[in-house]
């Protein structure tokens, strides 16, 4: 008789998933789906999660499926320009037409407004980061050995005396 089998250990991996990933097949009506998920900013995590498979197996089919790959990076691209467009807008400022409910004498009426919004200066920060990194960058390269420590020169100071250390207060009035 075979000895019973053993429960698998917290946090190990089960064979189901992979076996079950392995039988999962690619069916043609997928592709809309993944597009609109796409469409609504969803993950390749969240949509392998949707269709109960692993990200490699998603991966996989992008690569065997080129309709699938070509409509999910289409829509992935159409994404990326209309948030795009948005930062633009909120990076310059912008304004539309609208219309506001208020109340006058316990009737509602309706009035025409304009809403402005002004310009973002972490929208514009971004915008110009992304598009011009080479001229505004969001970190300061600075070279040399990660093991010795930086030294700041103060123009107009000799080395010696832009690394030394602050005298302490009485010997500052003294010496003045």
């Amino acid at each position: 008789m075979p000895a019973p089998r053993k429960a698998p250990k917290k946090g190990a991996r089960s064979n189901q998933r992979f076996l079950k990933d392995r039988r999962t097949r690619f069916k043609p009506e997928f592709i809309p789906i993944a597009k609109k998920m796409v469409r609504a900013g969803w993950t390749d995590f969240r949509i392998a999660e949707y269709f109960d498979i692993s990200t490699s197996t998603l991966s996989n089919w992008k690569v065997k499926e080129p309709k699938l790959a070509r409509a999910m990076f289409r829509a992935e691209a159409l994404l990326v320009k209309q948030t795009e467009a948005s930062m633009w807008e909120r990076a310059n400022g912008y304004s539309h037409d609208a219309e506001e409910i208020g109340y006058y004498r316990g009737k509602p009426i309706r009035v025409k407004t304009t809403k402005i919004y002004p310009p973002d200066v972490g929208a514009g920060k971004m915008m110009l980061s992304a598009h011009v990194p080479n001229k505004y960058r969001e970190r300061l390269d600075i070279g040399g050995d990660a093991s010795r420590p930086v030294k700041f020169i103060i123009e107009g100071l000799h080395p010696k005396e832009a690394n030394a250390k602050p005298a302490s207060e009485p010997a500052r009035a003294a010496a003045g």
